[in-house]
C-alpha cells in the first residue's frame, strides 16, 4: 500500500488518462489565477509524449521544411524549462488572437515584435518558453539557393502563416511566408530585383563607358580620374551616389556636351533595367553624385520586383526582433536602410544584376558607394592636388604661386587642405630641436590631444614659435597649480 497520493504524471492508464484530461477541458482556464495549475496538469499529462503534441498540432503543416521544422522541434524538447511551459506555449499558438495579425503586414510601419505594434499577444509574450527561443528562432538561418532567413521561421510559427511551398513553375506562390493569404516576402540584407533569373551584364556596361572615357580623352586629360577610373582600391566603385561613374558624366557632359551625355546615360539605365521610363532617366541625370539618384530609382526597382515575384509586401527583418514592412517605397520607415549594386565581380548571386540591398536598423546593406573616394569635379580637374583615401599622390602645390585663372575651388576641399598645411607646419616645427614651441611641447605632461588642437588654432591665427611656446608653458603652469591644489585638498 502506497504511503503517500499518486502525483499525475506517475498515471499510466491511457483510459483514466483521457478521463482526466476531458475533465480539464471542461473547466474554465480564462482565470489568471488557475490558467497555471491547469496548464501544469495537462503538461504532466503529456511528459512523455511532446511528439504527439507536436504532430496533433498544425505546425508541421505549416513549417514545410523539414530543416526549419526539426530546428524548432529539437530547441524545444532541449530547453531546461518545465514541461508545462512548453505546453502551454503549444496551447497558446492555437490561438490565433496571441499571434502576429495580417495586419501589421498591410501598410508601411516599423518596430519590434515584442511590442504592441508587432501583434503578438501578451499571453505568449509572457511565455518563458516563448521568452527563450524568440530570438534563436528570429536568427535561424539556411544557407544557399533555396534557403531561408532571418525572420522568416519566426513569421511562419508565430503568425499563423505557412512557409510557401511552392515558389517554382508557373504556378509558382509569391512571398516567403502567406499569412490569410496575403503574401509577405522576407528579407535582412537581402536582393530586390527588378525579375526572375540571373541577368548579366552591368560589368560591360562598366567597362563600355571606362572606353568612351578614353574615347573622349578624359583619361588623358584628367590624370586623377584615370586613376580612379581603374582603381581597385577600397572606395573606387561604382555607385550613383559617388565615385567614377557620376564624375564620368560630369566629364563627358563638358566635352561632348549635354544631349549626347544623356543619350549615353539613358542607354546604360535601359540595358540594365528593361522598361524604366525616360522621367526617371532623366531626373537621376540631373542628381548623379547624391543620394537623390539611388532614391529616384529605388521604387522602380521595388515595384518591378513585386510584379516578377508576385508578394504583396516585404518584412525586413532588423537586429533583436526589429522590423519594417513594405506594401510601397514611399514614406519610408526611418530604420530602413538601401543600396543600389553596379557591379557583380565575382557575386554568385543568381539574380539581375542592377539589384537593390535592404536592410533594417543597425545593419546597413552593402553597396558599392559605401567609403566611396570623395572627389568633386574641381578635385578631378586640378591635376596638382592629392586624391583622398590613400590613393596616387601628386606634388603639393606652391602656395606662393597661384594661378589667378585656376577655377573656383569646392569650399570644402579648399578648407580640407589649409588644414593639412596648418597640420604640416605643426609637424615641421616639432622637428627642430632648437625650436623654443619644440622644447616647451616635450615638457608639457597634460593632455596632448587637446594642446594640439590650441596650437594648430594659434598657428593660423599667425602666432610665432616664442609666442606658442609661452601659451603652451602657461598652460604647463595652470596644470601644476591644478595638480598641487587637488594634492592639498
Amino acid at each position: 500500500m502506497r504511503n503517500k497520493p499518486m502525483r499525475i504524471f506517475e498515471i499510466t492508464n491511457p483510459k483514466l488518462k483521457s478521463q482526466i484530461m476531458r475533465a480539464i477541458d471542461n473547466m474554465p482556464d480564462d482565470a489568471p489565477e488557475v490558467d497555471n495549475i491547469l496548464q501544469y496538469i495537462k503538461g504532466t499529462l503529456h511528459q512523455d509524449n511532446l511528439d504527439k503534441f507536436l504532430e496533433q498540432s498544425d505546425i508541421k503543416y505549416r513549417i514545410t521544411d523539414a530543416r526549419a521544422y526539426n530546428f524548432f522541434k529539437t530547441s524545444l524538447e532541449n530547453l531546461k524549462l518545465p514541461l508545462e511551459q512548453k505546453i502551454n506555449m503549444l496551447v497558446l499558438m492555437k490561438d490565433r488572437k496571441n499571434l502576429i495579425s495580417k495586419d501589421v503586414f498591410i501598410s508601411n510601419n516599423e518596430g519590434s515584435m515584442l511590442e504592441d505594434n508587432g501583434g503578438i499577444g501578451e499571453k505568449l509574450k509572457n511565455n518563458k518558453v516563448f521568452q527563450a527561443l524568440s530570438s534563436p528562432i528570429w536568427s535561424f538561418t539556411i544557407g544557399g539557393q533555396g534557403g531561408m532567413g532571418p525572420g522568416e521561421l519566426f513569421l511562419a510559427l508565430f503568425s499563423g502563416g505557412s512557409l510557401q511551398a511552392n515558389k517554382k513553375g508557373k504556378d509558382a506562390q509569391g512571398g516567403d511566408v502567406n499569412i490569410d493569404g496575403w503574401a509577405v516576402e522576407v528579407k535582412s540584407g537581402g536582393v530586390v530585383s527588378t525579375h526572375k533569373g540571373k541577368y548579366v551584364i552591368v560589368d560591360s556596361l562598366n567597362s563600355e563607358l571606362k572606353s568612351l572615357a578614353s574615347q573622349a580623352g578624359l583619361t588623358e586629360k584628367y590624370p586623377k580620374f584615370a586613376i580612379l577610373l581603374n582603381s581597385r582600391k577600397k572606395g573606387s566603385g561604382t555607385s550613383f551616389e559617388s565615385g567614377w561613374l557620376p564624375l564620368f558624366f560630369k566629364l563627358y557632359t563638358d566635352e561632348r556636351g549635354e544631349a549626347e551625355s544623356l543619350n549615353v546615360f539613358s542607354q546604360y539605365m535601359k540595358r540594365l533595367y528593361e522598361g524604366i521610363s525616360q522621367d526617371i532617366i532623366a531626373d537621376m541625370f540631373e542628381n548623379l553624385g547624391s543620394s537623390k539618384a539611388t532614391a529616384l530609382l529605388a521604387p522602380y526597382i521595388f515595384n518591378e520586383c513585386q510584379k516578377a515575384y508576385k508578394w504583396n509586401s516585404v518584412f525586413v527583418a532588423g537586429p533583436n526582433l526589429s522590423y519594417c514592412n513594405l506594401v510601397t517605397f514611399e514614406e519610408l520607415p526611418s530604420g530602413l536602410r538601401y543600396t543600389v549594386k553596379l557591379k557583380r565581380g565575382q557575386d554568385s548571386n543568381a539574380t539581375a544584376d542592377g539589384y537593390m540591398v535592404v536592410s533594417y536598423g543597425e545593419e546597413a546593406p552593402t553597396g558599392d558607394q559605401d567609403n566611396q573616394i570623395n572627389l568633386s569635379l574641381d578635385d578631378i580637374k586640378d591635376n596638382t592636388r592629392q586624391l583622398k583615401k590613400g590613393t596616387e599622390r601628386y606634388p603639393k602645390k606652391d602656395i606662393n604661386a597661384r594661378n589667378k585663372e585656376e577655377p573656383t575651388r569646392n569650399i570644402k576641399a579648399e578648407r580640407n587642405r589649409l588644414e593639412a598645411e596648418i597640420d604640416d607646419q605643426f609637424l615641421q616645427k616639432l622637428q627642430d630641436p632648437d625650436n623654443p614651441f619644440t622644447q616647451a611641447w616635450r615638457k608639457y605632461r597634460g593632455d596632448k590631444v587637446a594642446a594640439k588642437e590650441e596650437m594648430l588654432t594659434l598657428i593660423k591665427a599667425g602666432k610665432t614659435d616664442k609666442e606658442l611656446a609661452q601659451d603652451l608653458e602657461n598652460n604647463i603652469y595652470e596644470t601644476e597649480i591644478l595638480r598641487i591644489k587637488k594634492l592639498i585638498g
